[in-house]
């Protein structure tokens, strides 16, 4: 599965979360939230293409499968921290959750991975550390600081923007194709993060028309 079509299935996690958020967190699914939704749900179809209507049972279908199985996990989990760690230290639990995960996936991958010579330079070094600390612990924290804040469905709706960067760097770093319905689909995705995040102002105004005010 190329990058970029990987990004877009990880990031279906805010149609998920929307759903569940109606039925867990009382956030109701409003008229714009379902503008918003179908929007965004348009737009994955036309990153996807075409090819989503021919699949075969093969390493790239089950590929897929278990992205998509990715996402749901990550808006569950999203679900789980908005009930139960609202008032947590944000810092502690992101330590504990990427500790945690490092532990399981080191252990996976003494299974799934051959064991090779590592060969240490500045570069492999730098990219480590950028991955680590910044786009994972530290982005991690500021993830979970915004879902304090603001209800969880339209959190995660704003990260629907994140695969527009994905296929974009695919296209830049990987020589990925970049066709006209990435380009509807990045357009459809925006208009759903419009949508969903936009919130209608009160039409009373609370206008008072006694004594002349």
């Amino acid at each position: 599965v190329s990058s970029g079509q990987t990004s877009v299935l990880v990031y279906t996690m805010p149609i998920f979360v929307m759903v569940m958020a109606h039925f867990l967190l009382k956030e109701k699914i409003t008229v714009l939230k379902t503008i918003g939704l179908c929007a965004g749900i348009i737009g994955l179809l036309f990153i996807l293409g075409p090819q989503i209507f021919h699949f075969q049972l093969d390493k790239q279908l089950i590929g897929q499968f278990l992205i998509l199985l990715a996402a749901i996990s990550w808006g569950c989990a999203n679900i789980f921290s908005k009930i139960k760690f609202s008032n947590y230290d944000i810092i502690k639990m992101t330590s504990w959750q990427l500790l945690i995960g490092s532990v399981f996936l080191f252990v996976m991958s003494v299974f799934s991975e051959p064991i090779t010579q590592a060969h240490w330079t500045a570069s492999s070094i730098t990219i480590l550390l950028f991955n680590g600390v910044f786009s994972t612990a530290f982005t991690f924290v500021a993830w979970f600081w915004v879902l304090s804040k603001i209800e969880a469905s339209k959190a995660s709706m704003t990260l629907m923007i994140v695969p527009i960067l994905g296929l974009f760097f695919g296209w830049l770093q990987l020589d990925e194709k970049l066709t006209s319905n990435i380009i509807i689909g990045a357009l459809f995705i925006f208009l759903g993060i419009f949508f969903s995040a936009y919130k209608r102002k009160n039409r009373g105004l609370n206008v008072h028309l006694q004594d002349g005010k």
